[in-house]
């Protein structure tokens, strides 16, 4: 197969465009020809796609064919997602109760040993970013390695599955949302054919053909939607008919931009903290009627309350969270019917499940006891002061919160810092600047600190400039080979030196500033170039860049070493801590120490 295509470099000072890595080599016209002849594609227009982005072009380097034989993975749940399926032939069996991690074929992330790790000292380079040289593995076609559940109807048996049919799509949610897998898939019949799509082909097919959204919300409402409102209470207390009616009436909304980063990276510059409250999309304003229950899908959203002649940031939720119970018990306990207690708004992109009010009241206030229902009317009827917003149904229902300064959490949320899995924060009445942090980094990546100390300050709090390892990575946009992804074990985000191309799409894209290009050399400091691989793997140096290569570097939180995070272990004042910034009691405990 000719493969000349991707041998084409720019012109000096371009950047790779994002096809020059096809998601598989082995796709050809041919195969393209088919899938435009299958549902959903034929009910496209492909004159709907621009001529730089045509369909006929995402299906040939967005997408590649696989074949699986029967009880062989396809996605194992808690692997996250950047792709979905379509099932071209055969069948495959979701299996949505959680499965022995030993029957996935996992294991654990492989820790360094402490010999390696005092050895690792002696071994260090002098040169910063020294590195073996990478020839072919950069645009080889890989996959994962097959893994095979054994034994099926034992396996199975008393847990729930389904079968999916040919011409089905799964994983769309995940790949969309960049979150967990959340059940098993395994290929029901020998030569399953499925055709993977990776996450950025699933976002053009959606800008150009709306009806390609109708199709992942349907595949979505018959698949997902039953799992995501059975982990939701009080609606996990209700019959599977009641549930299932339930989905069947759930609207479907999506507010703001898929592509959220470059906005906020624009608006935080440009704009003042009002500003950017405005231009924030709304999901619903302070006093508007109350059309259902609002569950978040995906994303995040912004709790405000009116306050003097302003807004004050009272909460933030995300995914599994939900806002309208209070309001909904008030107004079925009383004739007085109220509004929303609050302004919610989108904060980039958010998917949000909308359960319609008459819904609610005959299914889910009924399984409410007389207790709860009693404290949320009451709560539904507060119109004035500032009640701390609680972050989930459960803990609404018991009342629960967290006391954080209110400054905070509007730091926080202006921001964007909620994205966070393992934010870097240094109380600054600690710390001494003493930068055993850094050394300790540095020591631990080749002589080169994987995060700057420095970033925005609120109440003597950093939130340092160090990879937040994102609940939604948006890094991973636009990387044209899938370097720049999440490590399935236990989720950070990491970057595969060997398919890294230099581009510098990911840390264009991140909105915190966290990831950092820098210049590449062999183990005895000399620059590294630019290379190509022709179609037999031959390396060929390119000749005409001046500038030495250019790789992505970031935090990887000490991925493989004992003991976690360096800049945590060393700093000698317990002044650094990496914390998960939906863990609001962990938050108020370090900031109460």
């Amino acid at each position: 197969m000719d493969h000349s295509h991707l041998l084409e470099r720019p012109a000096k000072d371009d950047r790779p465009i994002r096809w020059r890595e096809p998601f598989g080599l082995s796709m050809d016209e041919a195969d393209v020809d088919k899938l435009l002849r299958m549902e959903p594609f034929c009910n496209f227009s492909e004159e709907a796609f621009p001529a730089m982005l045509p369909l006929r072009g995402i299906l040939r380097n967005d997408t590649r064919i696989r074949r699986f034989k029967k009880g062989q993975f396809v996605v194992r749940e808690g692997d996250y997602g950047n792709s979905a399926f379509l099932i071209l032939e055969g069948r495959v069996r979701p299996i949505l109760d959680s499965l022995p991690q030993e029957l996935l074929g996992r294991g654990t992330v492989k820790k360094r040993s402490m010999w390696n790790t005092i050895a690792r000292v002696f071994r260090q380079s002098p040169y910063p970013e020294s590195r073996p040289y990478s020839g072919a593995e950069n645009i080889a076609d890989k996959v994962k390695d097959a893994f095979f559940l054994q034994d099926i109807p034992r396996v199975i048996d008393g847990r729930e599955s389904v079968i999916v049919e040919s011409g089905e799509l799964f994983g769309e949610i995940a790949a969309l949302g960049r979150t967990p897998r959340v059940a098993t898939v395994i290929a029901e019949d020998d030569d399953t054919t499925l055709l993977e799509i990776r996450w950025q082909g699933l976002r053009d097919i959606g800008r150009f053909a709306p009806e390609w959204y109708a199709h992942v919300d349907d595949n979505y409402r018959k698949h997902g939607l039953h799992s995501h409102l059975r982990a939701t209470a009080p609606i996990d207390r209700l019959t599977q008919d009641a549930q299932q009616y339930i989905a069947e009436q759930t609207r479907f909304l999506r507010y703001g931009s898929f592509d959220w980063q470059h906005k906020f990276k624009r608006d935080v510059k440009s704009m003042t903290l009002p500003e950017r409250l405005k231009s924030e999309p709304v999901v619903i304003k302070e006093e508007d009627y109350l059309n259902g229950l609002y569950l978040v899908r995906a994303g995040f959203v912004r709790v405000t309350r009116n306050y003097n002649k302003g807004e004050k940031t009272v909460a933030y939720l995300g995914k599994g969270q939900s806002f309208g119970l209070h309001e909904l018990v008030h107004n079925h306990e009383n004739d007085a019917a109220v509004g929303s207690r609050n302004t919610v708004r989108a904060l980039g992109y958010v998917d949000i499940l909308l359960i319609p009010t008459h819904v609610v009241d005959e299914h889910i206030l009924p399984a409410l006891s007389q207790q709860e229902r009693s404290q949320l009317s009451a709560e539904g009827g507060q119109r004035t002061g500032l009640t701390r917003e609680t972050n989930d149904l459960s803990s609404m229902m018991s009342g629960k919160s967290e006391e954080i300064n209110d400054g905070l959490v509007e730091f926080i949320l202006d921001h964007r810092a909620i994205n966070g899995t393992a934010a870097m924060l240094i109380d600054l009445d600690r710390c001494t600047r003493c930068d055993d942090c850094v050394r300790a980094c540095a020591s631990t990546h080749e002589n080169n600190p994987r995060f700057i100390r420095h970033g925005p300050a609120t109440d003597g709090i950093q939130f340092t400039n160090a990879c937040l390892h994102c609940i939604d990575p948006v890094c991973m946009l636009e990387c044209p080979t899938g370097a720049i992804h999440r490590e399935e074990d236990e989720g950070n985000i990491l970057i595969n030196d060997y398919t890294c191309i230099g581009c510098a799409s990911c840390a264009n894209a991140c909105p915190y500033d966290n990831i950092q290009m820098v210049p590449i050399t062999d183990k005895k400091g000399i620059p590294q170039y630019p290379v190509e691989i022709d179609s037999s793997g031959k390396i060929l140096r390119q000749k005409t860049w001046e500038e030495p290569f250019m790789k992505a570097t970031k935090c990887d939180l000490c991925s493989g070493q004992k003991g976690g995070p360096a800049c945590v272990n060393a700093c000698p004042h317990d002044a650094l801590v990496r914390t998960d910034m939906r863990d609001l009691p962990g938050l108020v405990r370090w900031l109460n120490r």
